[in-house]
């Protein structure tokens, strides 16, 4: 595992890498984190999917060692810093796997440059209801704040709230961590989410897409999908909350060289037949 930066407009983008960067590869893999968090998410999976292909995740601007962004982006801006880092790699197609926000951002990604992703890999999406975006609206999260023991308090207790089994409360510490790293404009990623019409774009995006279902907040909202991807394969693992790339790395790595490895099957066109 190595860690590096790349220049992408007038922002440096801190991103880990893992795996070998050799033409005869497979498809390197970029792995996009929720928010507010940061690439530290990905270490132990990076760790194993590396082994066979170039591992790649990551920290969205304004969180990890990445830079903030000097206004608060949309979905669309995040893609296209993305889109951005992946040239300043020198990448050619790439799989993306989006977790909880990076899902957004993978899937805008995907509609904005269908030629830079050949698969998407969506855990955990954020596939609000207009009642769901409105709650958002009256209480943001997570809140600015001052720096004091009353704000650390309180987001440690609320890290510990959402311990899934099996999650080590290191993982818990490097989650506050990095929630606490990203400072007052912490709430921008979730912000930029709850703001993007995730489904209406999803029904824009046609490359074959893999489902990813766990058992957290996003259980339900992750069953919409459905209706505008009938053809993506879906994969419910309800016995994993959060953390699930540092617990389950290994069956992680295995699910996504599936779905990626395999010849994509066509998706159904309008009449609902394959081409």
């Amino acid at each position: 595992m190595t860690r590096h930066y790349a220049s992408v407009d007038a922002l440096q983008v801190h991103y880990r890498q893992a795996g070998p960067e050799r033409a005869d590869s497979a498809r390197p893999v970029i792995a996009l984190h929720q928010s507010p968090n940061s690439s530290q998410v990905f270490v132990e999976f990076l760790s194993v999917l590396g082994k066979d292909r170039r591992a790649i995740a990551p920290d969205t601007p304004g969180f990890g060692a990445s830079d903030r962004p000097p206004t608060r982006p949309d979905i669309t801006d995040y893609a296209s810093t993305m889109e951005g880092f992946a040239r300043a790699l020198e990448l050619g197609a790439v799989d993306v796997i989006g977790y909880h926000t990076g899902g957004a951002i993978a899937i805008e990604w995907a509609r904005q440059h269908p030629e830079r992703i050949a698969h998407l890999m969506l855990v955990g999406v954020p596939a609000f209801t207009e009642e769901e975006r409105a709650r958002f609206r009256e209480a943001p999260w997570p809140a600015p704040s001052p720096l004091d023991a009353a704000m650390l308090t309180r987001e440690w207790e609320g890290s510990k709230g959402w311990q899934g089994p099996g999650q080590s409360d290191r993982s818990i510490e490097r989650t506050f961590l990095a929630k606490i790293n990203a400072g007052q404009t912490a709430w921008w990623g979730p912000d930029a989410v709850f703001r993007y019409p995730l489904l209406e774009r999803l029904a824009e995006v046609d490359q074959p897409l893999t489902v990813i279902r766990a058992g957290d907040d996003l259980w339900e909202a992750t069953e919409r999908v459905r209706s505008v991807r009938p053809d993506a394969a879906y994969i419910d693992l309800p016995e994993y909350k959060f953390a699930l790339f540092e617990i389950a790395p290994e069956r992680l790595a295995n699910l996504a060289r599936s779905a990626f490895d395999t010849p994509p099957v066509p998706a159904p066109n309008a009449s609902g037949d394959t081409p």
